[in-house]
C-alpha cells in the first residue's frame, strides 16, 4: 500500500483531484475529500497496489497548483497465504475411510491439489476409485481416502494455488492393522499357556519322581 498526505493552510478545501501514476501512466485518477484539522487541510489518499517493481507518483491538483510526491524503487510485493493442514497424525485401520482437511483460513485460491504419499498429484482417474477430493474451489478442501492400505501411510500435502504464488499444507496418515489392539491380548494369553505348561511339567516331574519311592517302600514290606 502506498500513502500520500499533503497539510495546507487553506481553509477553503474542500474535495481535490488526485492522481496516481507508476512509471509516468497513470494508472488511477480520482477526487478526495480534505479533512480539517487545527486551521490546516489534511489531504490524504492510498493505493492498493499489486505485485510490481518499479517508480510510482502520486499528485494532488489544487487549484491551479500541482503538488507532487514520487515513490522511487517502490516494491509492492504480497505474501502467499498460509495453508493449515494437522500435524498430528490421523490414526485409521486397514479397510477404513479416512478424510484429510487443509485449509486456508482468510483467504480462498483459486484451486487446490492433493498429492499422494508418493509425491504423486491425485488425479481425477483416481478419484472414482479411491480418492474423492471436495471443496476445490473454497477456502476448505478435504481429501477422502476409501480402503485405506498399509501402503496408504505417510504425509499427503494439499497445496493452494493463488494468483500470487503457491503454499502447501500437509497431513499425516498412521494406518494400524487390526491385529494391533489384539496383541496385549495375544501377549496375556501366551504367558498363561506358559505357565500353564511349566505347571504340568513339573506335576509330571514330579509323579515320575515319586513313582520309584512308591515301588521301594512296597518292596520293603512284601520282605517283612
Amino acid at each position: 500500500r502506498l500513502l500520500c498526505n499533503l497539510a495546507l493552510q487553506s481553509s477553503d478545501l474542500t474535495t481535490i483531484k488526485v492522481t496516481w501514476k507508476k512509471d509516468n501512466e497513470t494508472i488511477i485518477a480520482n477526487n478526495t475529500i480534505a479533512n480539517k484539522k487545527e486551521n490546516q487541510n489534511i489531504l490524504s489518499d492510498q493505493h492498493h497496489c499489486t505485485p510490481w517493481q518499479g517508480s510510482s507518483s502520486c499528485q494532488f491538483q489544487v487549484r491551479n497548483t500541482t503538488f507532487k510526491a514520487n515513490f522511487l524503487n517502490c516494491f509492492c510485493l504480497f505474501l502467499v497465504p498460509a495453508v493449515e493442514g494437522k500435524e498430528k497424525p490421523i490414526i485409521s485401520y486397514e479397510g477404513d475411510s479416512v478424510v484429510l482437511i487443509c485449509q486456508s483460513a482468510n483467504y480462498t485460491p483459486v484451486e487446490w491439489v492433493w498429492y499422494m504419499s508418493n509425491g504423486n498429484a491425485v488425479s481425477s482417474f483416481q478419484m472414482n476409485d479411491k480418492y474423492e477430493v471436495t471443496g476445490q474451489h473454497t477456502n476448505k478442501t478435504k481429501l477422502k481416502v476409501q480402503k485405506i492400505l498399509e501402503k496408504d501411510g505417510g504425509w499427503y500435502h494439499c497445496q493452494a494455488v493463488f494468483k500470487l504464488g503457491e503454499s502447501k499444507g500437509k497431513v499425516n496418515i498412521k494406518v494400524l492393522s487390526y491385529m494391533v489392539p489384539l496383541k496385549p491380548f495375544f501377549a496375556i494369553a501366551a504367558e498363561v499357556v506358559i505357565l500353564v505348561a511349566i505347571i504340568l511339567l513339573y506335576e509330571m516331574y514330579s509323579k515320575k519322581k515319586q513313582t520309584p519311592i512308591d515301588e521301594k517302600e512296597f518292596e520293603q514290606i512284601e520282605q517283612l
